[in-house]
């Protein structure tokens, strides 16, 4: 399921308050897995951009995000960044663990990403 979604930019006063990414742990562990890959630096700079409002809109359709970015030039850029997919038997594994126990399928039907669940899905990669 993909979408549009626009970023505020009304150019609030992001200096009285400051946007934190990461609040949740996945949030965190997406952050961390980024920053091992970030060679160049580029993410405290996307951070910076979407504090400040130059995200323009970020566009999420399957496993490619694309996003506007008004920079330094005069025209928007764009920026992309493509997930893996997952192979079928990862989609099988996952969905087996989330079906196979409430507990998981109440939190991910609440919009929580239970940290177990993840504990659970390293142990069967490794088994």
């Amino acid at each position: 399921m993909g979408g549009i979604y626009p970023i505020p930019n009304d150019k609030m006063d992001y200096h009285m308050t400051r946007i934190r990414f990461g609040h949740t742990w996945w949030g965190k562990a997406w952050l961390n897995a980024l920053k091992q890959i970030d060679y160049s630096n580029r993410l405290p700079r996307g951070m910076r951009y979407a504090r400040n409002g130059s995200v323009i809109d970020v566009h999420i359709h399957q496993n490619r995000i694309t996003a506007s970015v008004q920079g330094t030039r005069r025209k928007p850029y764009t920026v992309t960044i493509i997930l893996p997919k997952f192979t079928q038997q990862e989609k099988e594994t996952l969905l087996h663990l989330v079906l196979s126990n409430s507990f998981y399928l109440s939190q991910l039907v609440a919009k929580k990403v239970p940290p177990l669940l993840l504990e659970d899905l390293h142990k069967n990669k490794r088994n």
